[in-house]
């Protein structure tokens, strides 16, 4: 059974509600930060309104089948232009009077149009939660490469740092004559350069803020500066197999859903369209006082009523419905194509996102012993320079090799918790619970 419109947009609209007007929390976590823009984008807001305006169709359609009444008052000026009366004066015509009349059968038309109407207010309840999948996604995005260039800006400081205590270490064997002055020139161009690593990633870190300001659609086009963005909680997670994860996507999608909608309102205007090789029957009656000279009525004399039936009936018209149908044959053909070809994309991406959250997985665990490996022959090494076992020049490397391999790290990390996100918008399970 069907769930009515109404009850399916109560859940839509609770949460346009539960976060509107919210302010930006200190901490901001992806999920909340996906409230907020479904809340707030202006984008989403206006693809609700035209869930309104297809609502109205609906309406529309309906009014067909209802009585129609009219009222109507007119003043007219008769003149005899019959032979030998061209000269002849005008003589004024006064009419009031009300008319009804009430659509009885018209081949069902009006019927299959209210379908066609209320399909495409589901074709745009669809575009309408599509609309929220990908907003989702482009926050995920947004958000993790926020993080991304934050652990950009750490990896650079801890560089900074480190290279500075190596810095004040060479100063003070300098100025001890037991270091040369090159290694105090290496530390200090090693310093400016993780210097100049961290200006580069606090203007990425700005930028990224920015574009994530304006998909949260806040007003100012930017985040508040005493917010910040908490990362998503590292677990493990076990992964669908394939088939199952295509068969969810595609039940859930509501692009392709959409697709269906349109279909279906397309049958109905076919069907509609056939309707009108039918005979229309239309009650009908009216009212009306009419009189000459003055409009001063009198009910026994100027009165006249009607009332009856009329039936109407359209023989031949060039075959234009017939090539009609011929044109929303072609169009509904053209829609089931398309989305043959998206349940075609949609098995391809859910396939692609696995294989990618797989591999960042293990890219991930991977990188991290790497990482710690880096560290502990970094520290081991500058242990063999503080006591003249190691040349300046495999200090540098190493370290070099550390700084590396944690940027590397902190791209894996990111870019699993990216693949995972890929993979929650390709099956539609990306957006935030409501409860």
């Amino acid at each position: 059974m069907q769930i009515p419109i109404i009850n399916r947009l109560v859940p839509i609209l609770a949460l346009v509600l539960c976060v509107a007007q919210a302010d930006v929390p200190k901490q901001l976590a992806l999920p909340a930060a996906k409230r907020i823009a479904l809340s707030g984008s202006p984008n989403v807001k206006a693809l609700l309104a035209r869930i309104e305006a297809a609502q109205a169709v609906v309406g529309q359609s309906r009014s067909a089948r209802r009585p129609q009444v009219n009222a109507k008052a007119g003043l007219l000026y008769l003149r005899d232009v019959s032979i030998g009366n061209g000269d002849g004066d005008d003589t004024p015509f006064h009419q009031v009077g009300v008319s009804a009349s009430w659509l009885l059968f018209d081949g069902f038309a009006s019927t299959f149009r209210t379908a066609a109407a209320k399909a495409g207010v589901e074709a745009t309840l669809a575009d309408w939660e599509d609309g929220q999948r990908l907003l989702a996604q482009g926050v995920s995005i947004s958000f993790l490469n926020c993080l991304l260039a934050n652990e950009s800006g750490r990896v650079a400081e801890r560089d900074a740092r480190f290279n500075r205590e190596l810095l004040e270490e060479a100063r003070k064997r300098y100025e001890a004559g037991a270091g040369p002055r090159v290694d105090v020139l290496n530390f200090s161009v090693r310093v400016q350069t993780a210097e100049n690593a961290l200006l580069g990633s606090q203007r990425q870190v700005r930028a990224a803020r920015q574009t994530l300001a304006a998909l949260l659609g806040l007003p100012a086009g930017q985040l508040p500066e005493t917010t910040s963005l908490v990362p998503p909680e590292e677990k493990a997670v076990a992964l669908p197999e394939a088939d199952p994860a295509i068969a969810g996507a595609c039940a859930r999608r509501p692009d392709l859903r959409r697709y269906q909608h349109a279909m279906d309102q397309l049958r109905a205007a076919i069907e509609a369209t056939r309707a009108s090789y039918k005979p229309t029957l239309v009650a009908q009656a009216s009212y009306a006082l009419e009189r000459t000279e003055n409009p001063r009525f009198h009910t026994a004399r100027d009165a006249n009523s009607s009332i009856g039936l009329a039936l109407s009936w359209n023989l031949f018209d060039g075959h234009l419905r017939k090539h009609t149908i011929a044109e929303t044959k072609a169009l509904l053909l053209a829609t089931s194509e398309a989305r043959n070809q998206l349940r075609i994309d949609i098995a391809a991406d859910v396939r692609r996102n696995l294989d990618s959250a797989e591999t960042t997985a293990k890219q991930y665990a991977n990188q991290g012993k790497i990482t710690g490996m880096f560290r502990e022959i970094r520290d081991i090494v500058r242990q063999e320079y503080a006591a003249g076992l190691a040349p300046l020049t495999r200090l540098n490397e190493v370290q070099t090799d550390l700084v590396r391999a944690e940027g590397a790290l902190s791209q894996a990390r990111i870019l699993h918790q990216q693949a995972l996100e890929a993979l929650a918008t390709a099956t539609a399970t990306n957006l935030p619970r409501t409860d």
